[in-house]
């Protein structure tokens, strides 16, 4: 990260806060934001903080997540039809 990206100052005049994207086309980026996003006083700031991933970086990382909650499912299934449940109550 050069010096730039890392004292980011939105239009607000206050520091970017660094924040995740979850979108499919840009998961797991980086970027700056204004920190009051989602407040009336929100100035639009953007900017990115990395460079976009690879195209095939981006298809094994949504597969990865939507396996993610199917494995966990499974897991609990397990867990329970064993007669073993998973919490300890």
């Amino acid at each position: 990260m050069d010096e730039a990206h890392a004292n980011s100052i939105c239009y607000c005049g206050i520091m970017a806060a660094l924040w995740t994207s979850w979108s499919n086309d840009n998961l797991g980026r980086g970027f700056f934001g204004c920190q009051n996003y989602g407040d009336r006083r929100y100035c639009c700031f953007f900017a990115w903080f990395d460079n976009p991933m690879s195209p095939r970086a981006r298809i094994v990382i949504v597969g990865l997540l939507r396996k993610a909650p199917r494995r966990d499912n499974a897991m609990q299934d397990v867990g329970t039809s064993s007669g073993r449940g998973l919490s300890s109550g």
